[in-house]
């Protein structure tokens, strides 16, 4: 994480590895409690989850776009979802109780 400017106590523009890392790097800022207001200039993004098939899809932070199974292994599905960047944290949370894990954030 490379600060590039601080914009108020606790507030900062960032820089984050992009691909694979921005994902990594991006859920363990949100543990730690960090809120992003924007991504790459975006207010929304989307994010793929692996979840068992039949769980709950309903979440309140996050809109379900699209379900897919996992062919490889018939209990498994892949979650679709368009989240605003200042629930991610809250999405996250919502998605670990429901038993889903964040496959990937979308930093388009």
């Amino acid at each position: 994480v490379k600060v590039l400017h601080t914009i108020g106590p606790m507030h900062y523009i960032v820089s984050l590895s992009r691909y694979e890392d921005f994902t990594a790097t991006a859920l363990a800022l949100a543990a730690r409690g960090a809120r992003f207001t924007d991504i790459a200039g975006n207010d929304v993004l989307l994010i793929t989850a692996l979840a068992r098939r039949g769980i709950s899809t309903s979440f309140p932070a996050a809109e379900l776009v699209a379900v897919r199974p996992i062919l490889s292994d018939p209990t498994m599905q892949r979650l679709a979802l368009r989240v605003r960047v200042a629930s991610l944290g809250e999405a996250v949370e919502q998605l670990a109780r429901a038993g889903a894990s964040v496959e990937h954030l979308y930093d388009y």
